[in-house]
């Protein structure tokens, strides 16, 4: 089994992989980011599947496993999750990981993660009183990267 880490992003999906105790990049076709249309979903998951298919030389499809971290829409988040089918073995709720994160990284309090939230894919995740509130993207707002948010996943 190869087990890997999707982030629907709003255009397009990051893949990460587990590698001991770090998450990596993978590179599909020498692409770092893989584009996809909500439109046209079950065909950019096939492509996708696809090509992990192709470029780990598997046996069958059935040996990828999807971790899917959901996008901050959850209409683009279930077409691409059910256009992966049966390879999604779990989802993570963006809200979640955005708690989590701020919590962490929210104990330096140079950052004013409290007051300002945490920006990230184009909007502004901010946790008050437990809950996780969205809005739109700010300039005062920490900016967390992908490969930031990847170290929360587990």
């Amino acid at each position: 089994m190869q087990t890997f880490y999707v982030i629907i992003k709003k255009d397009y999906l990051l893949i990460y992989e587990k590698k001991g105790d770090v998450y990596e990049r993978v590179y599909l076709k020498g692409k770092l980011e893989y584009a996809y249309s909500v439109n046209s979903a079950k065909d950019c998951a096939a492509r996708c599947l696809n090509t992990i298919f192709d470029e780990y030389n598997l046996d069958t499809m059935g040996e990828i496993d999807l971790i899917v971290i959901d996008n901050e829409d959850e209409i683009i988040t279930n077409a691409m999750s059910d256009a992966f089918g049966e390879n999604v073995k779990k989802r993570i709720k963006i809200e979640k990981l955005m708690s989590e994160v701020s919590a962490s990284i929210g104990r330096d309090k140079k950052l004013r993660i409290s007051e300002y939230g945490i920006n990230y894919d184009g909007k502004k995740y901010l946790v008050r009183d437990g809950k996780v509130e969205k809005e739109e993207f700010s300039l005062l707002s920490y900016t967390l990267t992908d490969d930031m948010l990847m170290k929360f996943v587990g």
